[in-house]
């Protein structure tokens, strides 16, 4: 999978270049980093972060302590006891594994921060880098950082003509 972005990659930008469009680099982590939004964004997310990480351990640890309380009296306890105090051990790792999930899962409560926060602050950015390629007449703009494309003319996107070339109807 690798090989084939490359290679489109590749025969992208050598068709770029030979057409002569201008492009430019970014380092999008220094312009962030520059942006009293972020900065204070970020702050407020590793506030949180910490807050939810510590309600999270502060779990695991009654879940630990649950399971060596019934490693260290699983002789004395009936069949029923030992059932219940399993169910209860099993019945804490559900609760933890489901707060993780619901703090730091993909849809969790930290991502929706995140995306609420920096929504702004990226598209304010997007915005800008769209204007300069504008200006400028630069047809890609690349991050340094990240070695992703952050602006593409739309003018050169080939996908059309492939799958004309294809034989397939668009």
């Amino acid at each position: 999978m690798k090989k084939i972005l490359l290679t489109i990659a590749v025969v992208l930008f050598a068709s770029w270049a030979a057409s002569a469009q201008s492009y430019a680099l970014v380092d999008m982590e220094y312009i962030m980093k520059n942006i009293p939004a972020y900065q204070q964004a970020n702050k407020e997310l590793e506030k949180m972060s910490k807050q939810y990480q510590a309600e999270l351990d502060a779990l695991q640890k009654q879940s630990e302590e649950m399971y060596k309380s019934y490693q260290l009296n699983k002789a004395k306890l009936s069949a029923a006891q030992k059932k219940g105090q399993e169910d209860a051990i099993v019945a804490k790792d559900k609760e933890l594994y489901e707060l993780r999930m619901k703090y730091f899962g993909p849809e969790g409560e930290l991502e929706k921060k995140r995306n609420s926060y920096m929504n702004g602050v990226e598209d304010a950015v997007w915005k800008v880098l769209k204007s300069i390629a504008t200006d400028n007449g630069l047809a890609l703009i690349f991050d340094r950082s990240s070695s992703k494309i952050v602006y593409a003319d739309p003018g050169m996107d080939i996908s059309n003509s492939v799958l004309s070339k294809l034989g397939i109807k668009k």
